[in-house]
């Protein structure tokens, strides 16, 4: 109903209007008002944890990405470089000996490779572990068990 139409019509559209709210959206008290908002305020404080969480995750675990980007670059260089051994087997006792000499460095390259995945596989379970723990603090704090 607008505003004008009901003021004309007195204290009776007025009430009208009243009757007709409360049979369409009930009736809350202040206590209600207020566990509505201390919902709110949770979800909002919950949405918070979470960024904070993903804040923490991004930080954590960008130099073990960085590191496992820089090993799969190194891994393809390798690779290319056996490939170009392949390629180039056969072409005379000087390239022959180029070529075993790339081989041996691929090799060598293989072996740092294999090393550095090691290491990243120690570095992403020790973020892991890392991220397990600030997950059972975080879900302490709030009495999450």
């Amino acid at each position: 109903m607008k505003l004008l139409p009901m003021l004309k019509g007195g204290s009776a559209a007025i009430e009208e209007q009243q009757a007709r709210l409360i049979e369409l959206q009930g009736t809350i008290n202040n206590l209600d008002t207020q566990a509505i908002q201390d919902s709110n305020d949770a979800w909002t404080e919950l949405g918070k944890a979470f960024d904070g969480l993903w804040n923490q995750l991004a930080v954590m675990l960008a130099p073990v990405f960085e590191f496992v980007g820089k090993l799969l670059t190194d891994i393809v260089a390798a690779v290319t470089q056996v490939i170009d051994l392949f390629n180039n087997w056969n072409t005379g006792t000087d390239k022959l000996t180029a070529s075993m000499n790339q081989q041996t460095q691929a090799q060598e390259a293989a072996i740092i490779a294999q090393k550095k995945q090691a290491e990243a596989e120690k570095e992403a379970a020790k973020a892991r572990e890392a991220l397990e723990k600030r997950g059972v603090q975080l879900a302490e704090s709030y009495g999450i068990r």
